[in-house]
Parts: C-alpha cells; structure tokens; sequence
C-alpha cells in the first residue's frame, strides 16, 4: 500500500510494497493469509508465556495504553478589583498624574 500522492516517502512505500507483494507471490498466499500465519504464530508464542508476543498482539488488537505525564506548577496569581483600579487609573489621568 504505497503512500498517498504528495507524500515524499511514496516511492519508499511503492518499493516495500511491491517487495511484499513480489514475496506473496512467489508463495502463492495473500497479504491476509500471511498476516493471519503470522498473528497465528504471535499468539501460540503468547500462550506459551512470551511477554512480547502477548504485548504486540495486544497493542494491536486494544491498542497502546495511552502515556500519562505529571506536572506540577507553581504560579502566583495577583487578583484586582477590576471597578476600583479602572476608577483609580481614571482620577490619575483627570489629575494629569498619567
């Protein structure tokens, strides 16, 4: 499946691509007979105790959970009475202080 038009690693794709599909070929099967020999031989792996079978089987099949990140902040937030500023700043200015 060789990537989109505009995409700068589409000749990349087009090169995997008909790789695999030269090595199907050559072996008489489809791309979902050869994944399903694979996922088949991933999951006997995993019951058998293969952590890392069982992982990519399940990363695949629920998805990877997703990555938490903690962050704490110290911020100092100043609070103003928005009305009696806004006056303050008014008197200076008819003051000429501003």
């Amino acid at each position: 499946m060789p990537g989109v038009p505009g995409n700068s690693n589409r000749n990349k794709g087009k090169l995997w691509d008909d790789a695999v599909a030269s090595a199907l070929q050559k072996r008489g099967i489809t791309r979902l007979e050869a994944l399903a020999k694979i996922w088949e031989q991933m999951y006997q792996k995993a019951e058998k105790g293969d952590l890392a079978a069982a992982n990519m089987l399940l990363d695949r099949d629920l998805g990877k959970p997703r990555q938490t990140i903690e962050q704490s902040i110290d911020a100092r937030v100043e609070t103003f009475d928005l009305a009696v500023d806004t006056a303050e700043k008014l008197r200076a200015k008819i003051r000429g202080e501003l």
